[in-house]
């Protein structure tokens, strides 16, 4: 006797998924393994079944089918915004249709750096000892240029 349903192929026979129990699963955008829970099947069997039905992959038939339900959060999204219930509406901006908090930086490494600068009091000494003869000249009343004498 040979294995198999009879139509001359081997192996176990085709688990049955429901297309239109999979279309509506698909509106709720789950993942591949998710889908094959609840059809209790393997993940590879989901993807034969879906090319098999609707001759494209899980993905472009579970984004298809999901574009109901983003019209019908954003509709609702907005609806309850007017009424201003805005940590809903962020919710929904970020975890449906991909928004982000993060604003995209663009970094320009070609910066041009404009160094200006003075020189002043270009015969004082460079070391800590001449900012303290200046101190102790400004205290005793006389100021830098005025005490020194030439010889």
């Amino acid at each position: 006797m040979a294995r198999g349903d009879g139509n001359g192929k081997n192996g176990r026979p085709r688990k049955p998924i429901d297309p239109d129990m999979l279309v509506r699963f698909l509106e709720v955008y789950p993942t591949k393994q998710q889908t094959a829970n609840f059809f209790d099947c393997s993940p590879e069997h989901i993807e034969n079944e879906i090319d098999r039905l609707f001759g494209c992959s899980f993905s472009a038939l579970r984004e298809r089918e999901s574009q109901g339900i983003k019209r019908a959060l954003m509709s609702w999204c907005l609806r309850y915004a007017k009424a201003g219930n805005h940590n809903l509406i962020m919710f929904a901006m970020k975890n449906v249709n991909g928004w982000s908090d993060k604003p995209e930086v663009e970094q320009n490494t070609n910066q041009v750096i404009e160094l200006r600068y003075s020189i002043k009091n270009v015969n004082q000494k460079p070391d800590d000892e001449s900012d303290n003869n200046e101190q102790r000249q400004l205290a005793e009343g006389k100021s830098g240029r005025e005490g020194k004498t030439s010889k």
